[in-house]
């Protein structure tokens, strides 16, 4: 009991520092979001457990060394980059957060560099929201369980918003800027505002749905030494309404942060010689900015 009392306050101690202010908690998520992160080896993850073992049963964690702390750190870092917080069960490489930005890639050249005739619309908002699905099972709240129903019911009503709005947002800039879709960088940013906007609505609804079943049982709460008061449905309520809003609003710096860096290229009337190299740049420039606005 005093080894776990002792681990909690200095775990509880830790995340308060790290959490402290805006430029700590963007460089704590900026480094659970290392792209580098899903190449881990089985070995490095087996040294990092047995370094965390090491710690959590040790009366003198907090007397450690320097380089301690530094090790300790740097587990606590793979651990919480590669297994789920809840199992402790490995997560698949491509749906950790770390390689969010590198499996969009090719998600992305069908939801923004290809021409938008209905088949790609279709497949590209097929794929993407499929990953989405996966993502959000696999990295869900495990202490409230989701049926199988639930999950094939928020899939395909994702998947059809996602589709459907898509689809409508297509029509009426077809309509509303004819020729001016003819040149690629006005093709590119709308590809994005229709992305974006199908995204933000499925993505919400995606996220809602799976995690619906935190708010029928809610979460537990903690007070500031690490100690759980119980299970909250209003907390649970904040939390995953919180967490689709984000969903919502995560797309759009994308598109803001695209449109400005496309401008600013064209402005300095820099342009690719070739469509492939032209591609190349659109994907390369979308997966930096996404991600730095996961953080």
């Amino acid at each position: 009991l005093l080894v776990q009392f002792h681990f909690k306050q200095i775990k509880m101690e830790e995340y308060q520092e790290e959490m402290s202010s805006f430029w700590k908690r963007f460089c704590y998520f900026a480094e659970m979001n290392n792209p580098l992160k899903p190449f881990i080896s089985e070995k490095t993850l087996k040294q990092s457990i047995t370094v965390l073992e090491n710690y959590r049963n040790s009366l003198q964690a907090s007397l450690k060394s320097e380089e301690d702390q530094r090790l300790y750190r740097r587990a606590l870092r793979v651990e919480k980059a590669v297994l789920h917080p809840d199992t402790k069960e490995r997560i698949p490489w491509l749906f950790r957060m770390s390689n969010v930005a590198l499996a969009s890639i090719p998600l992305n050249y069908g939801l923004i560099c290809a021409t938008q005739t209905p088949m790609v619309i279709f497949l590209s908002h097929l794929a993407n929201q499929t990953y989405c699905c996966f993502w959000n099972y696999y990295n869900r709240n495990a202490t409230a369980p989701i049926t199988q129903k639930e999950i094939a019911q928020g899939y395909l009503l994702t998947t059809a918003s996602s589709i459907s709005v898509a689809w409508g947002i297509r029509n009426k800039a077809n309509k509303l800027l004819g020729r001016h879709l003819r040149k690629r960088h006005f093709m590119v940013i709308a590809n994005l505002v229709v992305t974006a906007s199908a995204c933000s609505v499925a993505g919400f609804l995606n996220l809602y749905l799976i995690r619906k079943n935190e708010i029928k049982k809610g979460v537990e709460i903690f007070d500031e030494e690490g100690n759980t008061y119980g299970l909250s449905q209003k907390a649970a309520k904040r939390a995953v309404l919180k967490s689709a809003f984000t969903r919502f609003i995560l797309e759009w710096p994308n598109v803001l942060f695209f449109a400005m860096s496309i401008g600013l290229l064209k402005a300095m009337k820099f342009k690719p010689a070739t469509k492939n190299r032209q591609i190349a740049m659109e994907l390369g420039i979308s997966t930096v900015i996404l991600a730095f606005c996961i953080p």
